[in-house]
């Protein structure tokens, strides 16, 4: 049996996801004030271990297609709506200070969902509304957080 690269990086990751658990038994798990530093590493890497190691079974089992027909590296047409997702996350990160939070996951989700997945604009506006009215909820009404606002709601 020939060894793939998805074999070496699936135990690349396990064992990843294994020295992440393992190192988090220094940090505590829990404080008096709920989850301490610890807690997120340490199911971080439990679940990177137990993905990657179930991918590593998956991928063992199948039998799958010849990788030498495939090219290495896709074409701009495969992965153009990556790169879409990609420039609209920098986009969001730059533009956040002067927008704030809620109009830019609002515009965030229109843009993902009718530009790059090709829904409705209707369907679009609407998650994207949603999105913004459900982060407001969450964040500003019951965490009482300070999200950026932007220079419109300063």
């Amino acid at each position: 049996m020939r060894i793939k690269a998805i074999h070496f990086t699936t135990v690349l990751f396990t064992l990843l996801g294994l020295f992440i658990t393992w190192e988090c038994r220094k940090l505590s798990y829990w404080s008096e004030f709920g989850p301490g530093p610890g807690f997120l590493p340490l199911w971080i890497g439990i679940c990177l271990a137990l993905l990657s190691f179930s991918l590593f079974i998956q991928s063992m089992k199948s039998k799958g297609e010849v990788d030498s027909e495939k090219p290495f590296f896709a074409s701009w047409r495969e992965s153009r709506r990556v790169w879409l997702v990609i420039l609209a996350y920098c986009g969001l990160g730059i533009l956040v200070r002067w927008l704030g939070f809620h109009l830019l996951s609002a515009f965030f989700v229109f843009f993902t969902m009718a530009l790059v997945e090709r829904k409705s604009w209707w369907v679009s506006l609407t998650a994207g509304a949603l999105t913004a009215l459900g982060f407001y909820v969450i964040f500003d009404v019951l965490m009482k957080s300070d999200l950026p606002r932007g220079l419109l709601w300063q």
